[in-house]
């Protein structure tokens, strides 16, 4: 059928379902049904329910609760006020008017109602005449407009029959034979006085007389009747036109105006009808507002002050003919300024509640705002709008929906749908060409209503954003969280759909040295950060001071070691390890040393140093001998340092050396007055000039043998000079020698001296 007929915007799934469809199972095929006709043109309005009143609000909040809100348009019941007493009009109307909008709001609100089918029967069975059909459908009419119902259709056009018997044969507007009622002419006048107009709401004019007040082209236009068929009420008949229900001109004949069941249309009226019927409707659904919502209201910090706020405006506002435009735009931003403190709230975690009560507290405010709108509307003046801006905060928030289908935004695209309405109507009144005293005002109001709206529809679908994320965590975990001295690896880890739009896209980031890396990235379209922190790499070795690497003391050193992760420090002596060693206390003690720092990670420094105690530096000459000469001395430096004021030459057997050539124990100095010395390397027992790993070993033979030493070798191994017997500390002190022959300069610049 959708396919077959294309001009069919609404769907109505049959008729009177809760009737034949009561089991649970039958309820779940209905929904069912709704989704499917759904999926098969989603541009198309689907409307659900088409209920009768007998258990209607039943019906249509299970199908509700079973998806049928998420995907229907709206809902529709029939409504059918007839009654056998009639003293009391409409009680029934108002009842299920009252039931319908409490359910409506309760399953979240922004969902249309429509009364597909409503009307009076005028057959003798129903105890109405002709004339009182018109009365009452002209009556309920008003009241639907007061009830926000979007449309209603009456049942029925014709009368099916001529029966009089037959209550079903009589609910026409014209009788069997086309032939109009009186029904019809009443209808026709309503529908003429109405056309264009918008339903502000009702003023106190007399008690027990309903007064509803219209925007009819700028100017207020009064609907007025008696609740009580059998008591008419008169008030002064002053500075305005009354017409009875046909258009008829009521005439003036004793200044007072008799108001009876049939309504009556007041024309001519001063615009304070306005004012007092937006500030009675507003303050009245502020205080209903209050009572439905008292606890979750005293949630949201300064939400109860701003409505009282506002409520005091309001009351002043209906002492007020006229109103500036600015101002009116104002009020209506602090109003709908209310759902935004309130979605902030539910953000926050102050107002604890589940969406559909979000809905339903906003779908409230919504309606209050209806009368905000209105206030805008009547008191414009210019056309200052931006419908542009609009248009693209509703493309914004379109998308924002849209792409984001697995959060199923219910709420706020109903909030959406609803918007846009408001802003259709504003842009289609800006498209045409006649004015007229309202045109103004509608536009300017409804582009606002929208805006703000949208502003609301775009705040609430960012909570099932903020949701998804915190249900979701992004998180960085390390592959090492444990001091370590090797590179940390943070990587993303989260359920969530996110796209990391830096670092080559890639969700895992290499620390190789302590710092902070800022992921960036995308989630349900949000543009995020979030910082990986890495505080446990400690690559850096101990740091030892006061010592340095292969330097020569000669006297003790103080070695400082500095980490914030210090585990422990090791200390050797000539490849033993030294017993209770405090770090940081002194050294000494002639021998090789090695220290070793070592961190919690193992990171290690080590520094080998040698300690030479009482080294002397000059020449030792004691009888025919020169002692004390390094190792490795050349002839000219020896010359130099000893400083002999005779001349002399040295040999070494028959040969005489050279400046170059290096001295050697067992060399003799010879002067020119054939004076002869013996000269004596420190260390050099094998007399090649140096002490390497071949003196080491002799010395160690000769100390575990006992081997002979000539007589020079002996006085070259006396590595400390303290003519004492060859022991190990002489063994201890060529090993330094030979380890830091090349370290060693002949004028011993450096040895350091401490």
């Amino acid at each position: 059928m959708i396919t077959q007929y294309p001009e069919v915007e609404n769907y109505e799934i049959f008729n009177e379902p809760n009737i034949r469809y009561k089991s649970e199972e039958d309820i779940k095929w209905y929904v069912e049904a709704v989704k499917g006709v759904k999926a098969i043109d989603k541009s198309k309005k689907i409307v659900g329910g088409a209920t009768v009143l007998t258990e209607s609000e039943k019906f249509l909040k299970e199908i509700s609760q079973k998806g049928a809100y998420a995907v229907a348009s709206k809902y529709s019941f029939h409504l059918y006020g007839w009654q056998k007493e009639n003293s009391i009009l409409n009680q029934k109307y108002n009842t299920y008017l009252t039931s319908h909008k409490k359910l409506q709001n309760q399953i979240g609100g922004f969902f249309p109602f429509d009364i597909t089918e409503t009307g009076f029967s005028s057959s003798l069975v129903e105890n109405i005449n002709e004339q009182e059909q018109g009365y009452y459908l002209v009556q309920q009419t008003n009241l639907r407009n007061e009830y926000g119902i979007q449309n209603s259709y009456i049942y029925n056009f014709r009368n099916t029959a001529n029966n009089q018997e037959n209550m079903e044969n009589n609910f026409g507007l014209v009788n069997y034979d086309y032939t109009p009622k009186p029904s019809y002419y009443a209808i026709k006048n309503y529908c003429e006085n109405t056309n264009g107009a918008e339903y502000i709401g009702k003023v106190e004019l007399a008690k027990e007389v309903e007064a509803h007040v219209y925007n009819k082209d700028g100017k207020p236009k009064i609907i007025v009747w008696t609740n009580n068929k059998h008591k008419s009420v008169q008030i002064p008949y002053e500075n305005f036109i009354a017409k009875d229900i046909y258009g008829k001109e009521i005439e003036n004949t004793n200044g007072m105006l008799t108001i009876k069941t049939a309504p009556s249309y007041l024309e001519e009226l001063d615009s304070k009808y306005f004012y007092q019927a937006i500030s009675k409707r507003t303050i009245e659904k502020y205080e209903e507002f209050e009572g439905s919502f008292e606890k979750e209201i005293k949630q949201v910090p300064n939400l109860s002050i701003k409505i009282q706020q506002l409520k005091q405006k309001m009351d002043e506002i209906g002492k007020l003919s006229t109103f500036d435009q600015t101002t009116a735009i104002q009020k209506m931003q602090e109003h709908y300024d209310l759902g935004n403190i309130m979605i902030q709230a539910y953000q926050e975690k102050q107002l604890d509640i589940e969406y559909v009560n979000l809905s339903s507290m906003l779908d409230m405010l919504n309606d209050i705002g209806n009368s905000f709108e209105n206030l805008v509307t009547v008191s414009a003046k210019t056309r200052n709008v931006n419908l542009e801006q609009t248009d693209q905060k509703i493309k914004e928030t379109e998308e924002l929906i849209k792409n984001n289908p697995d959060l199923e935004m219910v709420y706020p695209e109903k909030i959406l749908n609803i918007s846009k309405d408001y802003y259709e109507k504003s842009y289609y009144i800006n498209q045409l060409e006649e004015e007229n005293g309202i045109k103004t005002g509608l536009i300017v109001s409804k582009n606002l209503h929208s805006y703000l709206l949208t502003n609301w529809a775009n705040l609430f679908a960012n909570l099932y954003i903020d949701k998804y994320i915190q249900d979701n965590p992004v998180m960085i975990t390390y592959s090492q969280t444990n001091l370590t001295n090797q590179d940390v690896i943070a990587t993303i880890q989260t359920n969530a759909k996110i796209e990391v739009t830096n670092n080559e896209n890639s969700r895992e980031y290499t620390f190789k040295e302590n710092g902070i890396f800022a992921f960036e990235y995308v989630i349900k379209g949000r543009k995020l950060k979030i910082e990986a922190k890495v505080e446990n790499i400690d690559k850096t070795p101990p740091i030892i001071e006061g010592v340095e690497n292969n330097k020569v003391y000669i006297k003790k050193v103080l070695p400082k070691i500095s980490d914030p992760n210090l585990k422990k420090v090791e200390l050797f002596l000539n490849g033993q390890a030294v017993e209770n060693y405090q770090t940081n206390s002194e050294v000494k003690g002639e021998g090789e040393y090695q220290i070793t720092a070592i961190d919690k990670v193992d990171n290690r420094t080590t520094i080998y140093f040698y300690i030479i105690e009482n080294k002397q530096e000059d020449y030792k000459i004691e009888g025919n001998t020169i002692k004390n000469i390094a190792s490795s001395t050349k002839k000219t430096d020896f010359s130099e340092k000893l400083n002999l004021k005779v001349d002399y030459e040295i040999y070494r057997g028959d040969q005489k050396l050279e400046n170059g050539d290096v001295i050697a124990t067992g060399d003799i100095l010879e002067t020119k007055a054939k004076e002869k010395y013996t000269l004596i390397v420190v260390g050099d027992i094998n007399k090649d000039g140096e002490v390497n790993i071949k003196d080491i070993v002799k010395m160690r033979k000769y100390l575990l043998e006992r081997n002979t030493l000539d007589e020079v070798e002996v006085l070259a191994a006396d590595t400390n000079l303290d003519n004492d017997s060859i022991n190990i500390k002489d063994l201890v002190r060529m090993r330094i020698m030979a380890l830091t022959k090349d370290l060693i300069l002949t004028n011993y610049t450096n040895v350091i001296q401490m």
